[in-house]
Formats: C-alpha cells, structure tokens, sequence
C-alpha cells in the first residue's frame, strides 16, 4: 500500500552571508472556537424566541405608556403633529370640501367690540351679550351655547348724566330672550355656576326651566404641558350627578326628536350601562365608550382665528365668512342674513385679556374656539379613532420581524428596521389619521425595536456568554 507524501517547497531563508533552505511546516487551521451563538450566518432559534418574549413584555408595557410621563409626552406629540398635517390638507390644501357644518354658527365678541364699549376692555359688557343672545333667537337659532360666566355684580358707570347698570339690563334682556325662547322651544345652554353670581340670575334660571339647561364649558388641559387635546364628554356635580359638555348637549338637542331619551341614553354609555345604540348614532355611541375614549376625544381642528393661521402657517384660505359674525351684525335691521333658523349658536369671546386663552397644537387659542371646533367634530361625526387593537397588532408585527432580523442578522437588522420606521412612520401616521380618521401612533413600534434591541444585546451577553464562561472556569478549577 502505498502513501502519499505531500512534498512542500523549501522556502530560501538568509542568515548573514550563507544562503540555507529551512523547511517550514504548513500551519494547521484554527479550529472555530466562537461560540455557537455568535454565529451570525446561521439562524438561531434560543435568541430568537428570548427577543420575541422579550419584546412581547415590551408590548403589554407600551399599551399603557399613556400612563406614564415620557409615554404621554410622546403620544401628545404624535398628535400635536397629526392635527397640524390634518389642517393643513384639509383647509390649506382645501382636500375637505365642507370643513364647517352648516348647522353651527358663532358669534364672537372680538377685541374691537371690548374697546369700543362703554368697558373700554376692562369687563365683558354683560347688557351686550344679553342682546347677543336675544337677536340670535330672533333670527330662528335653536340651541344657544353662551359661552361666557358672570361672577359677582358689574360696575355701575355713568353714560351720559344716567347710571348704566350693565347687570340690570343683562338681566332684562335675558328675560325675554327666554320668554322668546319658550314661544319658539329654543334652548339656552349656560355654565354651571360655580362662582356667586349676579343678584336675580340664579331666580331667573329656575323660572325658566324648560329653557336654561346646565352645561359644562370647560377645558381639559393635560397635567404635563396644560395644552387642551381633548373634549370634555361630561363633568361630575355636586351630588355627582353626571353633567355633559356643552357640545354633546347642544349636539343631542339639534339632532334628536326626542332629546331626554336620547340624554339618557348618552349617559348609559358614558357610565357604562349601554350598550347598544337606540337613538344615537353608531359613530357617536362608540365614542361615548368609557373604554374607547376615556371620557373625552381628542379634537380635530378646522376653525382657526385669521391671526393664529397667518402665525402658524403664513397665509390660508378663510373658511370663517359667512360662519363667524359680530354682535353688531346680528342687531342689524337687516332680516336676511344672518340666517340662524334651526342652528346651534356659539356666543363666545376671542379676547385675549379676559383671560379664556389655552395652549393648544397651534399655539394660544381662544376657548370659544376650542369649543367651536369640538361642536363641529361632533355635528360632522369626525371623531378621532384611537385604533388600539390596530397599534397592538402593528406592535405585535414590528416585533417578531425585528425578532426573525436579530436572531439572522444581529443587530444590524434592527437597526435598519429601526430607522425604516423612523422615516416610514411620519407618513404611514398622516395617511392614516388623513384617510380613516385613525390615531395610529407608529413611534410606539419604533421605541419598541430600539428599547428591545438594546434588552437583547445586553441579554446576549448576560444569557449566553457569561453563563459559558463560568461553566468553563468551574471545570478549569477542578481538573
């Protein structure tokens, strides 16, 4: 039998002047002594189902970020930046071709109308906006939302060589415009009086109960930024007895025949005892669910003042003709226009000294507006769609792909993914939020694959490596 012999070349080698031949022997390979994880070009099915647990934990702590300060901070964000780009299609790019109901009106005491009163700016002219309100109902509104509240007795100033009480002649107004209101079965809808109020108001009120009705006219401001976000569904009295905002009241007394039917029936689902849709609509009732809005809704907004979008965005087509008018305009003798037979009607204020101001996606924005535009998602029923089961399986996607990455790849997968979604996501949202009304916060899997790729490597280390070394360094010590 007969072997091979390898033969190798003797390599020339100089030592000093003599030329020698050393034979040098082929080095062996180096066997593979990486560990069976650090293997990048094989799958490994270990690290995967540990990411996979890993990022499903990180799942179920991202469904409730709101609760948490950075989590709220960021889906705020999100929506700051959703409502904008919605405006801007919408109303800039004019893609919604009737952003305003017909059904709502405003009239708005601007800050011309406070210095050009007997006022001069200091206080609201109560005697004025008592006359607001009984124009309004004599050009046919149906529901007056009266967006002003009246603490204590006004000053008494001098007008001419005559004293001129502007609570006296607020009050008097407002008695016949309640009287009117009865003969028309119009409805008048005023804060919840929370403060003392004038001498005679809360007697006038009880008088005429079949027309005033309690509302809720404030703002819920958030507890980190104090911006307003949301609309407000109801508000607890005093014997906790549920009280809903002035827009959903106003809403349900133009749109139902039968409107304590259907103010009963939005109160089961605002407390949880409804659960099918008689009256209201399916779009309403579902998101009066405590579990779908937590007790409001975030607005979308389409009204904005001529000042705020020349501030925010330049210059923008003016939606506010022939929707937004002067307590002058409606007093005029002219019985044609405005036209408010069968509105609902916002009287309210855009003055920014009395203080109804609050920080909003488009900077300071007068309350009156807030609660315009809140009127106006409401009548057009285009509520915001929280869309959670829809982030859930978008979660639970992002997360066993940049599982199947990490466990091929390592983690240049991840980060790859990771700043795919950093781009896709501002687009992906306004699409989403633009064409079907839903909130689809696409940063959530994006924390999700940075924090869990971060979890994984450290857990790479921690669970494999280590684990190895100590066994290795156990047997060493005893051979």
């Amino acid at each position: 039998m007969k072997y091979a012999v390898q033969h190798i070349r003797p390599r020339p080698v100089l030592r000093g002047r003599v030329r020698c031949f050393v034979k040098r022997r082929r080095p062996e390979p180096a066997p593979d002594i990486r560990l069976k994880t650090e293997r990048k070009s094989r799958f490994n099915f270990s690290r995967f189902a540990f990411n996979a647990a890993a990022f499903a934990i990180l799942c179920l702590a991202l469904q409730y970020a709101e609760l948490s300060r950075l989590g709220q901070e960021t889906l705020d964000g999100a929506y700051d930046y959703l409502v904008r780009e919605n405006y801007k299609k919408a109303v800039l790019a004019a893609s919604d071709p009737s952003p305003m109901s017909p059904d709502l009106k405003l009239v708005f005491f601007e800050t011309r109308d406070y210095k050009q009163s007997y006022t001069k700016g200091y206080w609201t002219p109560r005697d004025e906006v008592g006359l607001a309100i009984l124009n309004s109902l004599k050009r046919g509104a149906k529901v007056i939302l009266v967006d002003f509240s009246f603490a204590g007795e006004a000053p008494v100033v001098l007008a001419g060589e005559q004293p001129l009480d502007g609570t006296q002649k607020f009050l008097a107004f407002l008695s016949e415009a309640a009287e009117l209101a009865r003969v028309k079965k119009a409805v008048i809808l005023a804060p919840v009086v929370s403060v003392p109020p004038p001498k005679g108001y809360l007697e006038l009120l009880a008088r005429y109960r079949d027309v005033f009705r309690p509302a809720n006219f404030e703002a819920l401001r958030d507890g980190h930024d104090s911006k307003v976000r949301r609309l407000r569904w109801f508000s607890y009295s005093g014997d906790y007895a549920p009280i809903l905002s002035a827009a959903l009241s106003a809403t349900l007394i133009l749109t139902q025949k039968d409107e304590v039917a259907a103010v009963r029936e939005a109160k089961g689902f605002l407390v949880g005892d409804q659960e099918q849709a008689k009256l209201l609509s399916p779009a309403l009732a579902k998101a009066l669910k405590p579990e779908e809005q937590k007790m409001s809704s975030r607005i979308i907004y389409r009204l904005l003042p001529r000042t705020v979008v020349a501030r925010e965005f330049g210059s923008g087509p003016d939606i506010s003709r022939g929707v937004v008018w002067r307590p002058r305009q409606i007093a005029s003798a002219n019985p044609a226009e405005p036209d408010f037979t069968g509105k609902i009607v916002l009287i309210g204020s855009d003055y920014q000294e009395n203080g109804d101001f609050y920080q909003t996606a488009f900077g300071p924005l007068a309350g009156s507006y807030i609660l315009a535009n809140g009127l106006n998602m409401l009548l057009t029923e285009g509520m915001i769609k929280e869309a959670k089961w829809l982030n859930l399986l978008l979660l639970i996607f992002t997360g066993l792909f940049a599982s199947i990455l990490y466990a091929r790849f390592s983690s240049f997968g991840p980060t790859v993914l990771f700043f795919g979604i950093a781009v896709v996501s501002p687009w992906l949202s306004s699409w989403a939020f633009n064409r079907y009304g839903f909130f689809l916060d696409v940063w959530l899997p994006a924390l999700g694959v940075g924090g869990y790729n971060i979890i994984a490597e450290k857990a790479d280390w921690q669970l494999y490596v280590w684990p190895q070394r100590l066994i290795r360094k156990f047997f060493q010590r005893w051979k």
